[in-house]
C-alpha cells in the first residue's frame, strides 16, 4: 500500500462514477464494492475524519447516508478521529498561504492536509491548488 491519504474529491469522484442506476436500488454492498475497487486502483485505504464527514456531508437522503457509511466502511480512518491542537495550527498556517491562482482555501482541505503531514503522509487530491 502507498503512503497517502485519499482526498474528498478521489473519493467522490469514483463514487459517482459507480453509481450506474438510481441510489434507491443500489445497496451497503454495492458501496462497499466501489471502496474495495477504489482501494484496489489507489493502492491506499486511509482516510483521515474530515474526508469522512465531507462524503457524508454530500449525502441527501437517509438512505444514501447509508450507503456513504456503507463505502467508508472500506477505508481505514488513519487519524483514529482525533484532530490535535497542532493540526489546527497548520491547517491555519496553510489557509494563510495564497496560491499563485488566487483561489480560496478550503477548511477541510487545510486540515486534511495537516493531518496528513502529521501522520507523515501524502494526499492523494485530484485538484493541485493545496499548499505543502
Amino acid at each position: 500500500m502507498k503512503r497517502h491519504v485519499l482526498d474528498t474529491n478521489v473519493l467522490l469522484r469514483h463514487w459517482h462514477r459507480s453509481v450506474t442506476r438510481p441510489l434507491e436500488r443500489l445497496s451497503a454492498d454495492d458501496a462497499r464494492k466501489w471502496a474495495y475497487e477504489l482501494i484496489a486502483i489507489e493502492e491506499s485505504d486511509a482516510i483521515v475524519t474530515p474526508v469522512a464527514l465531507e462524503v457524508i456531508f454530500g449525502a441527501r437522503t437517509s438512505h444514501e447516508v447509508r450507503l456513504a457509511q456503507a463505502f467508508l466502511d472500506g477505508f481505514r480512518l488513519i487519524d483514529a478521529g482525533k484532530v490535535t491542537e497542532e493540526d489546527w495550527d497548520e491547517a491555519h498556517r496553510l489557509a494563510r498561504f495564497i496560491p499563485r491562482d488566487g483561489r480560496p482555501r478550503q477548511l477541510g482541505d487545510c486540515l486534511i492536509q495537516a493531518i496528513a503531514k502529521r501522520l507523515r503522509f501524502r494526499v492523494r487530491a485530484l485538484d493541485t491548488g493545496m499548499p505543502r
